[in-house]
């Protein structure tokens, strides 16, 4: 039984060479025991396979967010899979967008010593700023961010 793209690319070849409804479920291998077409699993099947990603998301992941419109919603999810979902959701009660999201996270860190270090640890010998000082948490207080519980952003 096909699923997925392949279920729909198979489905729109069949569909091209005019295949009967029978043929086509039969085609991709919802087939009963009894040889007769499956026609409930291939539709929930095909459902499935036409629903966007973003949107099977919806139903795993929960979250407390009013977001304005459903393009916040789906660019939330996405970013899901990439980023920590309480990341996500401080941005977004701070911001109210996403728009900037992957540019200012920076990383979730234990302190502001912690986060300074990691900076400093990106710079090539040539580009140490000369205001570096080895207290970190000092030198914290140079970096254009904002923090809320550890997570780090930089203000853009």
């Amino acid at each position: 039984m096909l699923t997925g793209s392949e279920l729909i690319s198979k489905v729109t070849e069949l569909q091209q060479q005019n295949a009967s409804r029978t043929d086509i479920v039969i085609g991709c291998g919802y087939v009963k025991p009894d040889g007769k077409a499956a026609y409930v699993a291939f539709y929930e099947a095909l459902i499935e396979a036409k629903t966007p990603q973003w949107q099977k998301q919806k139903e795993e992941i929960e979250t407390q967010i009013e977001f304005d419109d459903e393009e916040q919603e789906e660019q939330f999810l996405e970013l899901c899979r990439n980023y920590p979902q309480q990341a996500l959701e401080i941005y977004y009660e701070n911001i109210g967008n996403f728009y900037d999201f992957e540019q200012a996270y920076m990383g979730e860190y234990d302190n502001d010593a912690h986060f300074a270090e990691e900076m400093v640890a990106n710079f090539s010998d040539t580009q140490i700023p000369s205001w570096i000082v080895i207290d970190y948490q000092a030198t914290a207080t140079h970096f254009d961010y904002w923090e809320e519980n550890n997570f780090f952003f930089q203000n853009m």
